[in-house]
């Protein structure tokens, strides 16, 4: 009895703890992605990288948002499970992440809010490059993701709606291209062909084109409308005046409809 007491004391006390870590930082080829992994148990491992897996995908995301770039050099941080809970390292450290250590935070069961910390961190180590220095610092005085993220959008948001008032052209081509750099890179990450890369920059030239112009129209039917006003509503002009240019509009309009000419319904509405 005494001797199978010891054996369960020892075997117990030799017993190792299970932990699985994923290590996210520059990779080989200079972007951020996941470095290496470490573990004694494969479930640990797999649920560690699942979840840094996530978390890139979501920095991906967050970066075409605010139409910036990610600088893999900026930043470390490796995320994974020991024994039963979630823990984050922001120094990236890729063994076991005990809770004695400074730079490891403990999450319990949360994987979410773990892998939000360990997104967070990285964003207030400043991969992400480009950021208005407004932006950078909501984002790094943030105690969570999600609030930083949308005080920052909102900041950013005046700056856009700014540009769109005053310089409607200059801003549809700044949203094309941050749609089109998050194409770029889903591109090069697909090992796309030569050909293939002439075609994504072909279709750029056509939708810079279209959303030029489709900006130019929205400026100049404003613009026609003011027109329209001064000529035809009450600006001053005696009676007579707006009357016979209202009826100068309007005529042609009517004789078009009166012919059966569709196109011309709208405008004779309006």
């Amino acid at each position: 009895i005494a001797g199978g007491l010891l054996g369960g004391v020892v075997g117990g006390m030799l017993k190792k703890a299970k932990y699985g870590t994923a290590v996210i930082g520059a990779t080989s080829g200079g972007t951020l992605g996941l470095t290496g992994t470490r573990g004694n148990s494969s479930s640990r491992v797999a649920a560690a990288e699942k979840s840094a897996d996530a978390l890139l995908g979501s920095l991906d995301s967050i970066a075409d948002q605010f139409g910036v770039n990610i600088d893999a050099s900026k930043g470390q941080v490796s995320i994974g499970k020991y024994k039963k809970a979630w823990r984050v390292s922001s120094t990236g450290r890729s063994g076991k992440l005990k809770s004695k250590y400074a730079d490891v935070t403990d999450f319990g069961d949360d994987a979410s809010a773990a892998a939000e910390f360990a997104m967070l961190d990285l964003i207030k180590d400043g991969v992400l490059v480009g950021l208005r220095k407004g932006t950078q610092q909501l984002l790094t005085n943030a105690k969570e993701l999600q609030d930083g993220l949308s005080k920052a959008l909102k900041f950013e948001n005046v700056f856009r709606d700014l540009k769109r008032a005053q310089d409607p052209v200059g801003a549809a081509v700044d949203d094309l291209n941050r749609e089109f750099s998050s194409l770029i890179n889903i591109f090069k990450q697909s090992g796309a062909s030569a050909e293939e890369m002439a075609q994504l920059e072909e279709l750029y030239g056509i939708k810079r084109k279209d959303a030029v112009q489709q900006a130019f129209e929205s400026v100049s039917s404003s613009l026609k409308s003011l027109l329209n006003d001064i000529n035809i509503g009450d600006s001053g002009y005696s009676l007579r005046t707006r009357l016979g240019n209202a009826q100068a509009a309007f005529d042609p309009l009517a004789a078009r409809v009166q012919a059966g000419d569709s196109t011309a319904y709208d405008a004779f509405t309006e």
